[in-house]
């Protein structure tokens, strides 16, 4: 008696979600809705939701469903900190104190006292993290976690290298957020232009010679800096996007490139690299 093969009913392995085409004309391993479900390899498996880290909240007082937790004032930014003897922190900006913290050990009062009137970024240069407080308040340094944040002071520079200059510098400018690229850190400012520090000092940039304007007849304001590859960074204003390319050595072949003119970046966080590509939120086209 011959075998008789069954048929099996259903998709081998799923590949995504298509919505525009009706069920029945779907390619295989695709389906017309999902819910709370990502696609990994062929698998179906659900996405995960918001999960509450209790190491990194303030341990204290709190009530249902928080027993325990204390909530922080006022948060103004979040950001990491990989310090030299190799331990990630978690860093936490309130407009009166920035707060550290890592699994296992109990929230540390970093700073106190302080007057965070804008939102704050961490950026980590070599290591050291820079805080950015927006363009009224001085921008703040860290290298060790148990003496918290100072002052930036100029450190010199090897100016035997054709990337430095010997005179003329001046401490980095206040700003809303930097970019740690190529051994410099780049920082947006004063509306449309960026400072590159010096290379291998984030301390100091020399205000002529390393400052370049993202315009080329565009009224709209900087927004942030985002690495695209080795050599390249995009620059997002409020309505417009650029590229600057070849980043590298002393900046004497850099150039900016249009990228568009139709739309821009909402706000400086709303940028994320995805593989190769960069996804942005845009106030003109959304995603």
């Amino acid at each position: 008696m011959p075998r008789v093969e069954q048929m099996q009913d259903g998709d081998a392995g799923f590949a995504g979600v298509n919505t525009r085409l009706e069920p029945g004309q779907l390619p295989v391993g695709y389906v017309s809705s999902a819910k709370n479900k990502r696609f990994n390899n062929g698998v179906a498996e659900p996405r995960y939701g918001i999960k509450k880290v209790m190491w990194a909240n303030d341990k204290n007082s709190g009530t249902a469903p928080n027993i325990g937790l204390a909530a922080y004032s006022s948060v103004m930014g979040v950001g990491t900190f990989n310090d030299p003897d190799g331990y990630n922190w978690l860093l936490i900006a309130t407009a009166s104190k920035v707060y550290g913290v890592r699994e296992g050990n109990p929230a540390r009062v970093l700073n106190t006292g302080m007057s965070n009137t804008a939102a704050c970024t961490f950026v980590q240069c070599f290591n050291t993290v820079v805080l950015f407080r927006g363009e009224d308040l001085e921008p703040l340094q860290m290298s060790d976690i148990r003496s918290g944040f100072a002052s930036i002071t100029q450190t010199s520079s090897d100016t035997d290298i054709d990337e430095n200059d010997s005179d003329g510098t001046a401490v980095i400018p206040n700003a809303d957020n930097g970019l740690f690229f190529q051994n410099r850190l780049l920082i947006p400012y004063s509306r449309d232009l960026v400072a590159a520090s010096d290379y291998l000092n984030y301390t100091r940039y020399q205000p002529v010679l390393s400052s370049f304007r993202i315009n080329q007849g565009s009224e709209d304001r900087l927004v942030a800096l985002w690495k695209f590859d080795a050599s390249t960074i995009l620059c997002f204003k409020e309505s417009s996007v650029y590229a600057v390319r070849n980043i590298y050595g002393n900046m004497a072949d850099i150039f900016l490139d249009e990228i568009s003119r139709g739309y821009g970046l909402k706000s400086a966080k709303a940028v994320v690299s995805v593989g190769r590509d960069v996804w942005f939120l845009s106030d003109q086209r959304g995603v």
